[in-house]
């Protein structure tokens, strides 16, 4: 495991010129150090080298290289709610469990129907957003003709059950809605536990801080809760709400506060972290540290905003650009 990159001071600042493994083992680099370790070990990477908040580094008695305060900030990420509907009729074989999913049709593609994005009215959103005292840059997204505010997955299995602890069997009885907020506006950080690489970092996500965040959830829980109740088909599919333990069911058009309560519950990461090591702040146009020689960072850390869609095709596109810019780097430098 990597413990930290190795620095030269140079005339012109610092160089990184290899790496150093947890046991004191150092790896020198011939032409240049990548750092891609991800939104969580990036930036701890980063600190761990003394570059970063200058006040944690001391507090953790790691000597500054760079004072970098961007380093560990602009965390951002997809929040996601699920919801589990008891089903009226089980032996239609909507769910896992059913012996109808032994068929081998059964296996072709996600076991998903409507999956679909939304917007939540403009109002609402621009309401929302003035209640907010630190709008990010994705703010402006959230208020263009074309954005995204929602996406809803209809999944026939209690989807999300053992992450948020619902614990529903598997047995053909329940099917789940998820929720995600998409280009959210909350921002949390990535900072040290200690100076050790062993372990892991002290995450602080700060999931539904801002206001929109919170307005986006409620339409689009409310959305769920009409398609089930409302809807002929969803009357005749669900027999009710399963809820976790401890909490009432949500019913067709529920307070805000009821929301509220169930997200900030049962709300969990959709894995879809991103931002520690924000272009701009952090690295430059060609993923290069600022004011370091030599060092680069290759992960969805760079991501500066979150996007209104899943990140897997973004994060190949980061690498596949990455190695164009390496590449092109190499040949002018004659490598």
């Amino acid at each position: 495991m990597v413990e930290k990159v190795v620095l030269a001071e140079k005339s012109d600042g610092p160089w990184a010129i290899g790496v150093q493994i947890f046991d004191g083992t150092c790896f020198r680099a011939d032409r240049e150090v990548i750092i891609s370790a991800g939104t969580y070990r990036s930036p701890q990477v980063l600190m761990l080298s003394g570059i970063g908040r200058a006040q944690q580094l001391q507090r953790h008695n790691i000597p500054v290289v760079l004072d970098k305060p961007q380093v560990g900030e602009n965390f951002h990420d997809n929040l996601l709610v699920a919801i589990p509907f008891k089903l009226k009729t089980p032996q239609n074989g909507l769910s896992l469990g059913t012996p109808l999913w032994s068929d081998p049709a059964y296996q072709m593609g996600l076991p998903c129907d409507w999956i679909i994005t939304g917007r939540v009215p403009g109002e609402e959103i621009r309401k929302a957003l003035a209640r907010y005292e630190h709008p990010s840059e994705s703010a402006n997204y959230l208020m263009q003709a074309g954005s995204c505010h929602t996406e809803t997955l209809v999944v026939y299995a209690p989807a999300g059950a053992p992450i948020t602890n619902t614990h529903l069997p598997m047995d053909r009885s329940h099917i789940g809605a998820i929720v995600t907020a998409l280009a959210t506006e909350s921002r949390g950080n990535v900072g040290l536990k200690s100076s050790d690489p062993r372990d892991s970092p002290e995450i602080d996500p700060t999931y539904y801080a801002a206001e929109v965040d919170r307005a986006i959830f409620r339409a689009g829980i409310r959305k769920v809760l009409k398609l089930f109740y409302d809807t002929e088909e969803g009357k005749a599919m669900v027999k009710k709400e399963s809820p976790p333990l401890g909490l009432p069911p949500l019913k067709v058009n529920p307070s805000d506060e009821e929301i509220n309560i169930r997200v900030r519950s049962q709300g969990r990461t959709f894995f879809h972290a991103a931002g520690t090591c924000s272009k701009g702040p952090v690295v430059d146009v060609d993923l290069k540290v600022k004011r370091v020689k030599n060092l680069r960072v290759v992960s969805a850390s760079v991501m500066s905003i979150p996007i209104a869609a899943h990140y897997q095709v973004c994060v190949y596109a980061i690498a596949e650009q990455a190695a164009d810019i390496i590449l092109r780097d190499a040949n002018s430098d004659g490598g």
